[in-house]
């Protein structure tokens, strides 16, 4: 049986929601592909098209959480943004507020360190960790804005800091 994109997409984002749940509510350790498939209500094939293997998971869950940076930067080097400094400011604010809300986010962040600890060490230029990805996001976002404005030089206060 052949399935649509739309059909795809969404088991894809069903097993990716079960494997978050069970690595916060288990461990990463201490789930199996399995595990995952039957809470997802799919095969252990269909885990394995969508994420090849556990690892895959998790590097999928830690570009989740980069999404927000990703399309920022996009949106900054692409001069969508009237104002980017401020930009940058409520996108930070946003994420550091919805990880106060929300701790299952917040077990999804150790996840990912995790996952910079457990695999992307070894790698001695850590190409492929959480931070150097976020480092690559902000260094385009404030190369971005600078092309645009010259940012203000270092030391002076940018933006009213919220008490």
């Amino acid at each position: 049986m052949r399935r649509t994109k739309e059909e795809a997409a969404e088991t894809r984002r069903e097993v990716l929601r079960a494997a978050e749940a069970l690595f916060l509510d288990k461990g990463y350790e201490n789930v199996t592909l399995d595990e995952i498939a039957a809470a997802a209500g799919v095969t252990r094939g269909a885990v394995h098209w969508h994420f090849k293997n556990k690892q895959g998971l998790l590097f999928a869950i830690r570009d989740k959480a980069q999404q927000p940076f990703k399309e920022l930067a996009e949106r900054i080097a692409e001069g969508h943004a009237p104002n980017p400094l401020e930009l940058v400011a409520e996108t930070i604010s946003a994420t550091f507020a919805d990880l106060q809300q929300e701790p299952r986010k917040r077990g999804l962040l150790k996840v990912i360190m995790y996952l910079d600890m457990a695999f992307c060490e070894e790698v001695a230029d850590n190409a492929n960790s959480f931070r150097h990805d976020m480092r690559e996001h902000f260094a385009r976002i404030f190369h971005s804005m600078d092309a645009i404005r010259p940012l203000p030089p270092l030391g002076r206060q940018i933006l009213p800091l919220p008490l």
